[in-house]
């Protein structure tokens, strides 16, 4: 026995012994010595080689895989969440724009209204209203005339105050009484005016009467008034008018 194992045995016989093995215990022990990596050529297999349904998730090295047709429609689907967003921000802003430029033109028709009344008012009256020019203001500063009065006077006139047509700035009335013959007593009540004139009004036969008036104030808004004929320089009733400036 000795004998036999003295020499070593070369790698020829090694690889016959092998190949003999093999050829002996058929794959099953090839499949044992031997890696399937090293029987195989690289990319020498085609897909339909596979049986289906037998490649997993474990053999495949996820990070090598490129995004998919649907992953790719999902990675945006954020992003279209966000459009959706986005419109439904913007319809609202247009909305509201829409609400504001109804409200832009509602608030500039108004305010063309407005002002083309006021413009309306400032070209007629000069900015004063139509009342204005008929003010119950006695005030020296108007430049308006504070009161005139038109008084009927005759014998039967009354010997005691009464109200007779005219105008008062103190919104009071205008009151006269008959005191003689030719001679009156004239008030603007609450007037604070002393300034007056007057002139004979009666008509006679379509013509002026002859005649003239005297004024003699007695207090503020009171006077005595006296109706002349000036032929004979008598006292005469006629009718007369009287204004206070």
């Amino acid at each position: 026995m000795r004998r036999l194992f003295r020499h070593r045995p070369s790698a020829s016989m090694i690889v016959a012994v092998t190949a003999l093995v093999v050829a002996l215990g058929g794959t099953a022990v090839a499949a044992g010595l031997v890696s399937g990596d090293s029987l195989i050529k690289k990319h020498s297999l085609s897909g339909n080689r596979l049986r289906n349904n037998t490649v997993t998730g474990t053999q495949i090295k996820v990070s090598t895989l490129g995004t998919v047709p649907s992953a790719a429609l999902a990675a945006h689907a954020t992003t279209a969440g966000s459009a959706t967003t986005a419109t439904t921000a913007a319809n609202a802003i247009n909305a509201t724009n829409a609400t504001n430029a109804t409200n832009a033109t509602n608030a500039t028709n108004a305010t063309n209204a407005t002002t083309a009344a006021t413009a309306t008012n400032a070209l007629s009256l000069g900015g004063i209203a139509a009342s204005g020019y008929t003010q119950s203001n006695c005030t020296t500063t108007t430049g308006q005339i504070k009161g005139f009065a038109s008084v009927d006077a005759s014998a039967s006139f009354s010997s005691s105050f009464v109200n007779v047509p005219g105008y008062n700035c103190s919104g009071q009335a205008v009151q006269a009484e008959r005191l003689s013959v030719g001679e009156y007593e004239i008030k603007f009540l609450g007037s604070p005016v002393t300034i007056a004139i007057g002139t004979v009004s009666s008509d006679c036969g379509g013509n002026p009467c002859v005649g003239y008036v005297s004024v003699d104030p007695v207090s503020a808004g009171e006077w005595k008034v006296a109706v002349y004929n000036p032929g004979s320089s008598t006292l005469v009733d006629e009718g007369f008018q009287f204004i206070t400036p």
